[in-house]
């Protein structure tokens, strides 16, 4: 073997061990998904939007979770994967949705999207809401189904793809679930947690971030 391609070997191998120490490290901060590129829809200041994503998932893992993916509900992530803006998860607790109706159904896996989630740091205020204990609920949190919401924003950043740090709001009333639908606004939601609204939860921190851009639609029949 000549010189040259035993120098050309060690210098590939070199790069072969320099990203795979690369990819470790990247590993150990984060549960990433496998990209894709689909759409969802949303919400925004009363009108439908699209979200158009190219990017899997992001779980910050030095934040403790359970679930397969990595992702944990009850606790903001500590280390971001860059600039980010609030989507807030409009989640229905202790009814049921036609999953048409939702902008991601319960037990389908959206475009992006973690399919599991560690529910388990809000038990309490889950068990109440679904008139059970906490001990009853707990042994089944903590690897989920990512539940079925629906998607509301405050920005659409001149709809260039950003990530979004994902908030959910469990909601316990079918009635409080459709005014929230037909106003379209987080706005709206924002009037019905000042007010304390008892079947509206405050926004619950995950350690998830998804990748997309946010359009409104032209038309607001969909």
């Amino acid at each position: 073997m000549s010189i040259l391609r035993k120098q050309y070997i060690r210098r590939a191998a070199a790069l072969i061990a320099a990203s795979l120490m690369i990819f470790g490290a990247t590993s150990a901060m984060a549960s990433r998904g496998i990209n894709g590129w689909g759409e969802t829809g949303a919400y925004f200041d009363g009108s439908h939007a699209t979200e158009t994503y190219s990017k899997g998932f992001y779980c910050d893992t030095s934040v403790m979770a359970k679930s397969s993916s990595g992702c944990e509900l009850g606790q903001a992530a500590n280390r971001p994967p860059g600039p980010y803006d609030p989507e807030y998860a409009i989640t229905p607790v202790g009814f049921s949705v036609p999953p048409m109706q939702m902008n991601c159904a319960s037990h389908l896996v959206c475009i992006d999207h973690p399919a599991t989630l560690d529910q388990s740091r809000v038990a309490k205020p889950l068990a109440k809401a679904m008139k059970t204990t906490v001990a009853a609920l707990l042994p089944m949190l903590g690897n989920t189904p990512l539940p079925g919401h629906d998607h509301f924003l405050t920005t659409l950043h001149n709809g260039a793809p950003e990530w979004w740090n994902v908030e959910i709001i469990p909601v316990t009333s079918r009635a409080t679930y459709d005014a929230i639908l037909r106003h379209r606004s987080y706005r709206y939601i924002q009037t019905l947690l000042a007010a304390k609204d008892p079947t509206l939860m405050k926004a619950v921190p995950t350690n998830l971030f998804l990748y997309f851009a946010a359009a409104r639609n032209s038309s607001n029949a969909m």
